[in-house]
């Protein structure tokens, strides 16, 4: 963690090419995107490499060297201390969503003034869609086909009987319709700011896609979805799980550090065995997606930001 802290202190956004793209006309947010970002990497910590909280002696099994976590004890089993801490990535996850949602509370004065109208990151506080912001470049239909695949025949095996089950059908469908618009904003801000930064005459090759707006969608999914979360809902937990992977397309970044993989671990330990008769559909559709978006093999199709005839 002071590593992880040294390197928030040490951020310079004076010569950050994503903060030359906020400072010039059309998108005057600076600073509105400094503290997007501070407040996107703290929360990510938890989950990443960088927490504290996660377990040296169970990570060092696995080849990597980590901080001894004050929760864990050194005597406990290694299954017992693996689940521990798979418990607190979770609990981390969820902890994301907190401070993400509270930040429309600390500037509900200034929405209300209308002070962040005019800025491409109004999507922290608002449910502001990107069609009058970007052009309107084709999104890719493998994109689209699959995530209504999620919003039907996913949706459809985990929960497609019962009333009760058909609200629960509802409230994720409505959570990966929100993934979805989020991911294509994500694709349409990249090729938006290499063309900005184009016109600025400036290197874009190290622009990435931005982990900042990927966050919008733990700012602005329902309340009634985070419930489900808190219920740890399978259905619910296999979108957050296609959630995490969206994230895999922020690759090789410090305060990502075997993010992806820390989250979905506490994904698949949340839905148990694959033997266990409740949730094997719901592991087998983790599988689809880490399949999907998570393999090597598929690192061509993965790479774009989503647009069709751009990469």
């Amino acid at each position: 963690m002071p590593e992880y802290r040294r390197k928030l202190q040490a951020l310079d956004f004076s010569v950050n090419e994503e903060f030359t793209v906020r400072t010039k006309e059309p998108w005057p947010a600076g600073s509105v995107y400094a503290m997007a970002v501070l407040l996107a990497f703290t929360s990510a910590a938890g989950v990443s490499d960088h927490s504290p909280s996660l377990d040296r002696d169970q990570r060092d099994q696995n080849g990597d060297d980590y901080e001894q976590s004050p929760g864990l004890s050194r005597t406990s089993s290694p299954a017992s201390a693996e689940t521990a801490r798979l418990e607190m990535v979770f609990d981390h996850l969820m902890e994301i969503f907190v401070a993400t949602r509270g930040t429309r509370v600390i500037v509900k004065a200034a929405l209300d003034a209308g002070a962040f109208r005019t800025t491409a990151y109004r999507h922290l506080i608002t449910t502001a869609t990107v069609a009058n912001q970007f052009p309107l470049w084709s999104t890719s239909p493998t994109i689209s086909q699959w995530y209504e695949t999620l919003r039907t025949q996913c949706l459809e095996e985990l929960l497609g009987d019962g009333t009760v089950k058909r609200s629960e059908a509802d409230i994720c469908a409505a959570a990966i319709t929100c993934l979805e618009e989020v991911h294509d904003g994500a694709a349409r801000l990249l090729e938006s700011k290499k063309e900005r930064l184009w016109q600025l005459k400036r290197d874009n090759k190290s622009l990435r896609y931005d982990f900042v707006w990927l966050m919008k969608w733990t700012t602005i999914v329902s309340q009634e979805f985070v419930a489900l979360l808190h219920e740890r809902n399978p259905a619910a937990l296999v979108v957050l799980a296609q959630f995490i992977a969206t994230c895999n397309l922020i690759e090789h970044q410090w305060y990502l550090e075997r993010w992806v993989k820390n989250a979905m671990g506490a994904v698949r330990h949340l839905l148990g065995s694959s033997n266990a008769n409740a949730n094997a559909n719901a592991n087998a559709w983790v599988d689809k997606i880490a399949g999907r978006w998570l393999s090597r093999d598929l690192d061509t199709d993965l790479a774009s930001p989503g647009l069709e005839g751009k990469y």
